[in-house]
């Protein structure tokens, strides 16, 4: 279970309570921060550098703490494994899949399109296309839901 906000992460909890509803499943929750490349911009301040991966090392933590937690509750017998990594995103989670030989991956997805998609990418379209198990991907609802109001509104002032 790859994560990279709390919204997406209860979302994806909820899949797993719903899937492992029967059995007691092993689950690797892992979330990744950026590598010291993404910083390489701001070389020029170190101490920015540091304070910018610390700051995204803590909120890891707090992440993927909470969704264990979450997890836990819900299933107290199962194996909960929680990893920070760092690195490129979709390249550390499929990484992990394939060392882990996981049955799935389950990823969120933030519904990112035009140039922002563009720009950023789309980390769980990576993952569907080079997994070595089965992906499912989910939506936070209401992430969906503005996201779409957002788009309607797009299109009224450009239409």
């Amino acid at each position: 279970m790859a994560v990279d906000s709390i919204e997406y992460g209860e979302e994806m909890g909820t899949v797993i309570e719903n899937i492992g509803a029967s059995n007691n499943p092993n689950v690797r929750i892992m979330t990744v921060i950026p590598s010291i490349l993404a910083y390489t911009s701001l070389a020029v301040v170190p101490a920015l550098v540091q304070e910018l991966r610390d700051d995204a090392r803590e909120d890891a933590v707090d992440l993927v703490n909470e969704i264990a937690r979450k997890l836990k509750s819900a299933f107290p017998s199962a194996e909960i494994d929680e990893r920070i990594v760092e690195g490129t995103p979709a390249h550390e989670v499929l990484a992990m899949a394939k060392d882990w030989e996981a049955d799935l991956i389950v990823v969120g997805s933030h519904c990112l399109k035009g140039m922002k998609k563009l720009l950023m990418g789309s980390v769980s379209q990576a993952i569907v296309a080079d997994a070595p198990c089965s992906v499912l991907v989910c939506r936070n609802q209401a992430a969906a839901k503005t996201h779409s109001q957002d788009c309607e509104k797009a299109e009224l002032v450009h239409g």
